[in-house]
């Protein structure tokens, strides 16, 4: 399957979740993959008004597979430069839009707390992608809570 959109997606959340500790949790997973879920259900594809999965149960599969490979072939250096080619693939894909952009940073934050923190190592990737997508990272805590707003 042709690298794509999704394939940086998926690849930016997978990083995010194991490059600081090694350890991607299951409640990670599960936050990662509703995330990856709700981008690839975008639009009516059949014309029944009902939204559908821009991937077949079959390509989501694949797509995944070859991503956590990828990960998993590179050395630290390599999956970090992975992870900043892959946010400008979503940066591109979301034609710079800064509300679809600030989602995703949104989304990301979700899944690094998944586990019931953000270490730092999740919040210096954050800080990196602004610093890629061209704006600063105005963290702030409500109620213990990272909230990561992204500021162009």
């Amino acid at each position: 399957m042709k690298w794509g959109h999704f394939h940086d997606m998926n690849y930016m959340f997978i990083f995010l979740s194991n490059y600081g500790d090694g350890e991607t949790t299951d409640d990670e997973i599960e936050e990662l993959c509703m995330k990856l879920v709700s981008y690839t259900f975008e639009k009516d594809q059949d014309g029944d008004g009902v939204v559908d999965s821009s991937l077949t149960e079959d390509e989501s599969s694949e797509m995944i597979k070859e991503c956590w490979e990828k990960y998993g072939g590179l050395d630290s250096e390599g999956a970090a430069e992975q992870f900043f080619d892959s946010a400008r693939g979503v940066a591109e894909y979301f034609q710079y839009n800064h509300g679809r952009m600030q989602t995703f940073v949104n989304d990301m934050v979700d899944i690094a707390a998944a586990d019931g923190y953000i270490d730092s190592t999740e919040e210096l990737i954050i800080n990196n992608l602004a610093e890629v997508w061209g704006c600063t990272a105005n963290i702030s805590y409500q109620g213990g809570v990272p909230v990561i707003l992204f500021v162009w």
